[in-house]
């Protein structure tokens, strides 16, 4: 999956902003769609961090010249100094996207923005309970409260016709053994006792 996503998001492919963004929509809404049975959240987050990193690799080469870096870092507010300073620098691609200025500069929240999907939000969407108090099924029945409870209390009007069918054969059942039980009660009653 990784080696993929490192394929989808190579500085060197050539595509623009738009075809990369749906390549990686249609490539992770599918993976996440296939797994999404298996307990990943930890997994989502981490493969998340990393591939936000990859994209503002790409965001960042993709800037070209210095002047044109330090004025997109001025634009998304970075102080006039610094914008200077890490526009100009030549530490490599990778090394700046994990740098507290692009960060600041590309923010989660922007990149939501812009429309690039992330893992953890197309998981969530096949399980939407999970960081809840009913994620796992032992919490789900353990730690109702009263009025929960009362409200999981079904009638018998709410049953299906064939769950009616069938408590009513059961509750028949029921009394016929109960009839059969008492009946012979009554006959070891009625016995009378010899005396030895």
């Amino acid at each position: 999956m990784k080696s993929r996503l490192k394929e989808l998001t190579s500085r060197s492919n050539g595509w623009g902003y738009e075809k990369r963004k749906q390549k990686l929509k249609e490539y992770i809404r599918g993976w996440v769609g296939y797994y999404h049975l298996a307990n990943m959240k930890r997994l989502c987050e981490q493969t998340d961090e990393w591939l936000r990193r990859r994209i503002r690799m790409c965001i960042w080469k993709s800037r070209k010249k210095p002047k044109t870096k330090v004025a997109n870092l001025i634009k998304c507010g970075i102080d006039k100094y610094y914008a200077y300073m890490w526009g100009n620098t030549r530490q490599g691609y990778w090394h700046i996207a994990d740098s507290y200025i692009l960060a600041r500069a590309i923010t989660n929240v922007k990149l939501k923005k812009a429309g690039y999907v992330n893992m953890l939000d197309s998981y969530l969407e096949w399980k939407p309970k999970i960081g809840t108090q009913y994620a796992e099924p032992h919490v789900r029945w353990c730690e109702r409260s009263e009025n929960e409870s009362r409200k999981k209390t079904t009638s018998f009007s709410s049953y299906s016709i064939v769950g009616e069918r069938v408590l009513l054969s059961l509750y028949h059942l029921l009394a016929v053994l109960d009839v059969d039980a008492m009946s012979r009660h009554a006959d070891f009653a009625s016995r009378e006792v010899i005396p030895r």
